[in-house]
C-alpha cells in the first residue's frame, strides 16, 4: 500500500488549495495555464506545514517559505471552508478553456478537475466523516502520520516537537465535533466502536512502548545531525509529551466512545442516513477513481467475482494433491527481495534510477499494518522509503508480493516513472487517485508472482485468492453502504460469488466499520485486469505487454475513463477497436487445476485468505503514501 498515509491536518491540506490570485486574461493561454498550476501547488505547500514537510526535500533551494507548524483546527466551519476552497479553485479552472491548451495540459486540467470536484463533494458531509473509525479514522491517521516524519534538520525535530505536543488540543476538537455529530445521530456502529476500543486500548497500555515513542527514537538515532546528548533530551521531551499529554488524551476519547455507543441513527449501512446516499457516491467517486454508478460498479465487481471464481476453479481442476504450501526458497530478506524484482521487470517500461530505503519497524509499532511506501518528494526522486512489519508477515510469500506491491512494479516504481517525465509538474504530487494507485498495485502482485520462482499453479492460485478476495470485499461494501443490503442479502450474493454465506455477518460488520476503503483494492486491480483482457482480446498475438503499461503509466495516476481513452486510442492504432464484452482471464493459460474433492480444500483455505485480508487490507488502508488526504 502506499502511504496513504493517511494523513492528518486533512482540512488543513485541503483548504491549502485556496488561491490569492486570479487567473490572467492574457493571450498566451497555455503559458497562463502552466503559471496558474505552478503558483497554486506554490500556494498548497505554502500554507500548511505537514504538506511542505512532505512534500518538499528542500523547500529554501525551490524559493519557498515555511508554512506555521501547526497541526490546524477541525470543525464544522473548516468543512465548510474546504468545500468552498475547493469549488474556488475549481472556479479558476474553468476560466481556462480547454480547446485552448496543449494535449499534455488537457491531462492536467481534466485530472484536476475530478480531484477537486471530489473533494469538494467529500467535504459537503461532515457529519459522515467520522474522528474516531478504527483503523482509517482521522485520530489514527493524526498518530500514524509521525511514525516516519522525515528529519532533514535539526530544526524538523523541533517542528515534530510542536506538532506533537498539539495533538491532545487536536483531540478535544475531534471529541467537540463527534458529540455534536453524535446529537444528530450520526455515530459508529457497536461493532466499530468495539475495535475502536481495542485499538485505543492497544495505544494507552504500551506505555513507555507506545509506538509514538519507539518510532521516534528509532528515527531519531537514525539522524545523524544531532549530539547523543541532544538526542537524549529530544526523547525526553517526547516521552513526557506522549506518557503525559497524548496518552490521557486517548483515555478521554475511550470514555466518549463508551458514553456514546448506541448512539447510531442509521441501522444498516451509510445509505440509511438522510444524506449518506449522496456521501457514499462522493466517497465512490473518489476512492474508485471514476465516474461509474455504484450500481455499475457492483456489476462489474460481481462480474470479477464469479468469472475469476470459475477461473480459478478451472484452473485447480485435477490437482487432488494441491495445497498452496510450496514456498519462495531463494529470497528471504528485503533487499534480496527488492533487488529480485526489479532485476525482472521485463514488460514494463524502463524506469528512473532510484534510490530505496527499505526497513524493518520497530518491533510493537503497529499490530495491523504490514508493509507500506512513502512517496518521494517532489523535489528528490531517490527519497524512497519502504517500510514492513515483520511480526505481521506469516510467510516469505506474502512478503515477496508485498514488497511487490509496494516496490516493484508497484508504488515505488510506478510514482517515480511519473514523476521522472519531462512534462511532469509538481502540483500533480498533491493529487491522490486511489482506485488508480492501489489498482495498480494489486494488479501487478500477480504478475511478479508469476516471477518469484514458485510453480505456475502454486503463483496463480496465491494471486487469484489474494485478488478475488479483495473483489469480494469491496463488492460488500457497496452492497451495505450503497444499497443497503441486509445480512441475509449479503449472503445470498457471496453465495452468487462462489462463498459460504457463513461469513455473512463478518462481512457485513466489517463493511459498516471500514466504508469505501477495501474499493481501491479491489475495483482497482478488477479495472486493470479488465483493461488488459479487453486489449488482449483486441489485438491478439499483436499485443505487446511493455505497450500496454505505457499505456497505463503515461499521465500518470488519473481516473479510469481517462485510462480507457488511451487505451481506445492506442489499440486504434494498431488496427483493433477495444470491445465492451469481455471474459475475465479467458485468454489466461489454464494448465493445470483440481478436481472435486480438492476444491472443499480450496474453499475452506480461502475462507482462511478471508480472515488474514481483514488485517492485510487494512494495511493499505493505513499506507501512506501520500500523507495529503484523510477520506477513508
Amino acid at each position: 500500500m502506499r502511504k496513504q498515509r493517511r494523513t492528518i491536518g486533512i482540512l488543513a491540506l485541503i483548504l491549502a488549495l485556496q488561491m490569492a490570485f486570479a487567473v490572467p486574461a492574457a493571450a498566451d493561454t497555455q503559458t497562463d495555464f502552466d503559471q496558474f498550476l505552478q503558483e497554486d501547488w506554490e500556494e498548497t505547500v505554502e500554507s500548511d506545514y505537514l504538506t511542505m514537510h512532505t512534500s518538499v526535500y528542500d523547500y529554501k533551494s525551490l524559493g519557498l517559505e515555511k508554512p506555521e507548524v501547526t497541526l490546524g483546527d477541525i470543525d464544522y466551519e473548516e468543512f465548510k471552508e474546504s468545500v468552498d476552497s475547493a469549488q474556488e479553485t475549481l472556479d479558476k479552472l474553468h476560466a481556462f478553456d480547454p480547446a485552448e491548451l496543449s494535449d499534455a495540459q488537457k491531462y492536467d486540467y481534466y485530472i484536476y478537475e475530478f480531484y477537486l470536484e471530489s473533494l469538494r463533494d467529500l467535504y459537503k458531509y461532515p457529519n459522515l466523516n467520522d474522528m474516531f473509525r478504527p483503523y482509517t479514522g482521522y485520530l489514527t491517521n493524526v498518530t500514524d502520520y509521525f511514525a516516519d516524519f522525515p528529519f532533514y534538520e535539526k530544526e524538523d525535530v523541533e517542528d515534530y516537537l510542536t506538532l506533537v505536543a498539539e495533538i491532545p488540543d487536536y483531540i478535544e476538537q475531534m471529541k467537540t465535533l463527534t458529540r455534536e455529530q453524535a446529537e444528530q445521530g450520526y455515530f459508529l456502529d457497536d461493532y466499530s466502536v468495539d475495535d475502536a476500543m481495542f485499538e485505543l486500548n492497544e495505544f494507552i497500555e504500551a506505555g513507555e512502548e507506545n509506538t509514538m515513542i519507539v518510532n521516534f527514537e528509532d528515527n531519531l538515532d537514525k539522524f545523524d545531525g544531532l549530539t547523543e546528548e541532544e538526542k537524549e533530551a529530544y526523547k525526553a521531551r517526547n516521552r513526557e509529551i506522549v506518557l503525559e499529554g497524548i496518552i490521557p488524551a486517548y483515555q478521554g476519547v475511550r470514555s466518549l466512545l463508551s458514553e456514546l455507543k448506541g448512539s447510531r441513527a442509521a441501522v444498516g449501512g451509510i445509505c440509511d442516513y438522510p444524506d449518506g446516499s449522496d456521501y457514499y457516491d462522493a466517497l465512490v467517486r473518489y476512492n474508485c477513481s471514476t465516474d461509474m454508478t455504484i450500481e455499475e460498479i457492483f456489476e462489474f465487481l460481481t462480474k470479477a467475482g464469479v468469472e475469476g471464481n470459475a477461473y480459478l476453479e478451472k484452473l485447480l481442476k485435477g490437482n487432488p494433491d494441491f495445497d498452496a504450501s510450496a514456498t519462495i526458497k531463494h529470497l528471504q530478506d528485503l533487499d534480496d527481495m527488492l533487488a529480485y524484482l526489479q532485476d525482472h521487470m521485463e514488460g514494463f517500461p524502463e524506469g528512473p534510477d532510484v534510490e530505496y530505503t527499505p526497513s524493518y519497524l520497530p518491533p510493537g509499532s503497529n499490530d495491523f499494518a504490514m508493509a507500506y511506501y512513502i512517496v518521494a518528494p517532489v523535489d528528490n526522486i531517490h527519497q524512497n522509503i519502504i517500510r514492513v512489519n515483520k511480526e505481521n508477515m506469516s510467510d516469505v510469500n506474502t512478503m515477496y508480493y508485498t514488497l511487490a506491491h509496494e516496490g516493484f512494479p508497484g508504488h515505488l516504481y510506478q510514482f517515480t516513472w511519473h514523476q521522472a517525465q519531462e512534462d511532469y509538474k509538481p502540483f500533480r504530487h498533491e493529487l491522490t487517485f486511489m482506485g488508480y494507485e492501489e489498482g495498480w498495485a494489486c494488479y501487478v502482485e500477480r504478475i511478479m508472482l508469476e516471477r518469484s520462482g514458485l510453480d505456475e499453479l502454486t503463483a496463480e492460485y496465491l494471486a487469484m485468492e489474494d485478488m478475488l478476495s479483495y473483489v469480494m470485499y469491496a463488492g460488500a461494501d457497496i452492497a451495505v453502504n450503497g444499497l443497503g443490503y441486509s445480512p441475509d442479502e449479503l449472503g445470498d450474493w457471496l453465495e452468487e460469488m462462489g462463498y459460504s454465506r457463513e461469513i455473512q455477518d463478518m462481512m457485513y460488520n466489517i463493511s459498516l466499520e471500514s466504508p469505501g476503503s477495501y474499493l481501491p483494492y479491489g475495483f482497482g486491480a478488477a479495472k486493470f485486469w479488465s483493461l488488459r483482457q479487453r486489449t488482449e482480446d483486441a489485438l491478439g498475438e499483436d499485443f505487446d505487454e511493455e505497450e500496454f503499461h505505457y499505456q497505463l503509466l503515461n499521465h500518470g495516476p488519473r481516473q479510469f475513463e481517462l485510462v480507457e481513452e488511451d487505451l481506445n486510442t492506442y489499440v486504434a492504432s494498431k488496427g483493433g477497436q477495444l470491445p465492451d464484452d469481455f471474459t475475465f482471464f479467458s485468454s489466461s493459460p489454464v494448465k493445470r487445476g483440481m478436481s472435486d474433492r480438492a476444491k472443499i480444500a480450496a474453499v475452506v483455505l480461502g475462507i482462511a485468505v478471508l480472515a488474514i485480508l481483514v488485517v492485510v487490507i487494512r494495511v493499505g488502508l493505513r499506507r501512506r503514501h501520500r500523507q495529503r488526504d484523510i477520506v477513508e
